[in-house]
């Protein structure tokens, strides 16, 4: 995602990151059952932590594996 891009196409995308999101979780269930999927936020990603949020994510803590800003979607 980049900054200044079409709204209609920023919620497409929105959209598309829920749904892969949401397919990991599935797979997760299916496997190894850890519950839950993890986000790092980097350049490549201009996602703010608002909308982050909106769709289910929350701050990670150092324990869950990663320094920095990582998200973690529970399943």
């Amino acid at each position: 995602m980049r900054a200044g891009i079409d709204r209609l196409l920023e919620a497409e995308y929105v959209i598309a990151l829920w749904l892969l999101v949401c397919v990991a979780a599935a797979i997760d269930r299916r496997t190894i059952l850890r519950g839950r999927i993890g986000l790092v936020r980097d350049r490549a990603i201009e996602l703010d932590v608002a909308r982050l949020e909106l769709i289910g994510f929350r701050r990670g803590r150092r324990t869950d594996g990663y320094d920095g800003d990582y998200y973690v979607f529970n399943a």
